[in-house]
């Protein structure tokens, strides 16, 4: 049996390198608190430094 075809999809990727936690500078406009990443931390407290909006 031949194997599948597999058709060229265009590829866009995004690749973001978080450094350690830190407090976020002040004011900061968005209000964060902290930024970056800390491997403890709950779903819920990553989107909070990454949402950006």
């Amino acid at each position: 049996m031949p194997a599948p075809r597999v058709e060229s999809v265009p590829l866009t990727a995004v690749l973001f390198k978080l450094g350690v936690d830190q407090p976020a500078p002040q004011p900061d406009p968005l209000g964060l608190v902290w930024i970056e990443y800390a491997p403890d931390l709950s779903i819920a407290e990553l989107w909070d430094r990454g949402r950006g909006v």
